[in-house]
């Protein structure tokens, strides 16, 4: 007797975000907790006109990465990301060196981010930015965003975007405050800078460009 296997169709994954969900979560993972904390350090670094240039240059180069993921992307159907585009083109050692580095750089991304909530909350409440509040406020925020996570992945989507305009409310205000402190005066000559203080303003940018890469790959 011939009895025919039964083909069973391959999973996939829950349709469950709409567009501006997906806006959401790239916006909230292009304005990272490094743009409200680099700024100030960038321009401690270097004076002047050269701090909206250099973050205009970070930009730039910032974009071209996400242009050469945006069309590398559009040539898989599948998940994996940057896993998936180093496998195929660089076979299974190589994806296997990018996957864990991705996984290293994301957790100790977090990690930063933590520390960065903990020196923000300090302006307000100056105890935990050491000892013991520091670490129960920050297991207190991480175990609470790992709930909502856990929880599926619409609690997820709306806590995106609450965050999403939790950012951009004040970041627009600030910058519609900062408009009426531009002195044009201050724009009309780069002054000098050492090697060291563009290399260091380098890194912090850096920094702040490399926390745009989780949008990259989405």
């Amino acid at each position: 007797m011939h009895v025919e296997g039964i083909i069973q169709p391959a999973p996939t994954l829950r349709r469950a975000l709409g567009r501006w969900d997906l806006t959401a979560i790239g916006v909230n993972q292009v304005i990272g907790g490094a743009i409200f904390l680099m700024p100030s350090q960038v321009a401690a670094q270097i004076a002047g006109a050269w701090a909206p240039i250099g973050f205009i240059l970070m930009g730039l180069a910032s974009l071209t990465i996400a242009l050469c993921f945006a069309e590398v992307g559009s040539r898989f159907d599948r998940t994996g990301g940057p896993y998936l585009y180093t496998r195929a083109a660089f076979g299974r050692f190589a994806a296997f060196e990018v996957g864990w580095m991705q996984w290293f750089t994301r957790a100790s991304s977090q990690a930063s981010v933590m520390a960065g909530i903990a020196v923000a909350l300090g302006y307000y409440w100056p105890a935990v930015t050491s000892g013991l509040p520091r670490t129960l406020v920050l297991v207190t925020i991480t175990s609470a965003l790992a709930w909502v996570n856990v929880r599926g992945i619409r609690q997820s989507a709306w806590l995106v975007n609450a965050l999403t305009i939790g950012k951009l409310v004040p970041l627009a205000l600030f910058i519609i405050a900062g408009l009426a402190f531009i002195e044009p005066s201050r724009l009309t000559s780069l002054p000098p800078i050492t090697m060291n203080q563009a290399s260091t303003a380098a890194l912090l940018l850096i920094f702040v460009s490399q926390r745009f890469c989780r949008s990259w790959p989405s």
